[in-house]
């Protein structure tokens, strides 16, 4: 599954050349940039990455798991994150834990992009899967996300874990790794809850595969179980705190509410129009995402009402848009211009449309291809409710490469065949 010992000596030279050159990129991105990469402050602890780290030292102080206020106990975040903040704030302190951290992410990304081309492999053919490494290794925003302290490093390498063992699993039916797969699966939900509902792509490719009723029900109620053992504790912690069962988080409501806007600009005035009587917001985190989540309701229904076309375009399409279009990326790193991140990244978007297209005409998407781009589709579709941001959908972006690469493989290999074709001497004696 993870080896590439049968693989010719060129192929495994260019892909260790490949995955060394990006760690060291991303090493050297945190030396350079250092605090130009941290998007708060530990002053005023004004963004996710500090408040992260504020939370794993509370923890480690008080015990209490908190985050937006530290003498409160929070379920506004997912608890991974600050689990593994801990041991490096434990050793290191609050501001020292930031760069030890950014290695451990450099190397969980590098062994991400291993994985790529591993999955690329498996669903493309190991041509396809060199070239989406090559990609993935110069897209920009891969070499910045691993220098955050957020989220996105750490859920990517377990997703990818996940797709891997999935891929295996229903192949090759052995309940180990579906065990494997449900740990993976409740491990990357204790990071971001949008993976709750990935059982549902599992669904599609047993249909494919002609799975029996029989064989669904037992692989599904073992994976369930594994998922709900390693979650349990954190429903526990919950309940116990806040008296009621919050199976991930109770923070959906303000991007829910900006999410209901057109471009997500915020009309006070309208909200004071049509909220109801002593709706208003509290001094606690619970009540304020209720308040907020009955705003963005009201405002759903009023726009829909009122503004039918344009907010249901909005919904569907604009967002759309906005999740897929912008690279996620706030710095310009090592001189190139975002402007040129942007180019190559609807490049990236353009081409893999066309591996679509492609793999619709040679059937490709009736097997694993499928797959690779039900998952775009996947993360699209569970944030649609809430504010766009190319942040949510940067775990989709290794299968839209995949796409890209596949087409770039197949176009590159046509072309190589008809160079061979025009210039093959003809030679008379052998007739």
């Amino acid at each position: 599954m993870f080896s590439i010992r049968n693989e010719s000596r060129k192929l495994k030279v260019a892909v260790a050349i490949i995955l060394l050159a990006f760690f060291l990129t991303c090493i050297l991105s945190s030396l350079i940039y250092d605090k130009k990469l941290l998007l708060g402050s530990f002053d005023k602890f004004d963004n996710d990455d500090v408040k992260y780290v504020r939370s794993a030292y509370t923890l480690l102080q008080t015990g209490k798991f908190t985050y937006n206020d530290p003498n409160k106990e929070s379920v506004y975040i997912m608890p991974g994150i600050v689990t593994v903040l801990l041991p490096f704030v434990k050793v290191f302190g609050m501001q020292g834990a930031v760069m030890p951290f950014r290695i451990l992410g450099a190397l969980l990304q590098t062994f991400s992009m291993y994985m790529i081309f591993l999955i690329t492999r498996k669903i493309f053919g190991k041509g396809t899967a060199l070239i989406a490494l090559l990609i993935s290794a110069i897209y920009i925003p891969n070499i910045y996300v691993p220098t955050l302290v957020l989220t996105e490093t750490i859920f990517m390498f377990f997703f990818m874990l996940l797709v891997l063992f999935t891929i295996h699993a229903v192949e090759e039916k052995r309940m180990k790794y579906y065990i494997i797969g449900g740990v993976l699966w409740a491990v990357c939900a204790l990071f971001r809850p949008a993976i709750a509902a990935f059982p549902a792509l599992i669904f599609v490719m047993w249909l494919v595969k002609r799975y029996t009723i029989k064989e669904m029900l037992k692989y599904a109620s073992i994976t369930i179980l594994v998922f709900v053992l390693v979650m349990s504790p954190w429903w526990l912690r919950n309940y116990v705190t806040f008296n009621q069962f919050i199976p991930f988080t109770l923070s959906t409501g303000n991007p829910s509410l900006q999410g209901a806007f057109i471009d997500c600009k915020v009309d006070y005035a309208l909200i004071n129009k049509i909220k109801p009587a002593g709706l208003n917001y509290g001094n606690d985190e619970i009540t304020n995402n209720y308040v907020e989540k009955t705003f963005a309701k009201l405002v759903f229904d009023y726009n829909l009402k009122h503004d039918t076309w344009n907010y249901l375009n909005w919904l569907t399409i604009g967002k759309t848009v906005n999740n897929f279009l912008p690279p996620f990326l706030c710095i310009d790193l090592f001189g190139i211009k975002y402007s040129v991140v942007m180019g190559f990244h609807i490049a990236i978007l353009l081409v893999a449309f066309l591996g679509l297209l492609l793999m619709a005409f040679k059937r490709r998407l009736n097997g694993w291809g499928l797959f690779c781009i039900l998952i775009p589709v996947y993360y699209n579709l569970v944030h649609l409710p809430f504010l766009p941001f190319s942040r949510y959908l940067y775990p989709a972006i290794p299968f839209i490469i995949m796409c890209c690469a596949y087409f770039l493989y197949v176009i590159s290999g046509r072309c190589v065949n008809a160079y061979r074709l025009k210039h093959i001497s003809y030679n008379p004696s052998v007739h």
